[in-house]
């Protein structure tokens, strides 16, 4: 179970966050890096509208949006869902595998 700041709420948009690409070696920024993201349901299926893109921002972190209208407005409310984020540049390969709640705004 998602911890309770880790929601998702239906029918409005939600940011993705990828942060602090560094490579460690050299403790440059990568800001060149793809980075990507899709919501998975329950049995690993990604939510339909939730795949996409997230851009270079600042020094390392990157920022894409999931459709509230395309893809929350159909997630069920106090499901867990999977945001996988994926990140690479060169030979720096990341995966993130988060859990998130979806939630009305304003509900628990």
């Amino acid at each position: 179970m998602p911890a309770p700041g880790d929601r998702i709420y239906i029918g409005a948009d939600h940011n993705v966050h990828y942060d602090d690409a560094m490579d460690e070696a050299t403790e440059v920024p990568l800001t060149a890096g793809t980075c990507t993201f899709e919501l998975q349901d329950e049995d690993g299926a990604t939510v339909t509208g939730s795949t996409g893109t997230a851009a270079h921002v600042s020094a390392g972190d990157y920022l894409g949006v999931i459709d509230g209208p395309t893809c929350t407005a159909d997630l069920v409310y106090d499901a867990t869902y999977t945001l996988v984020i994926t990140f690479t540049q060169g030979n720096y390969n990341d995966v993130r595998h988060l859990s998130v709640r979806a939630a009305y705004r304003g509900r628990n």
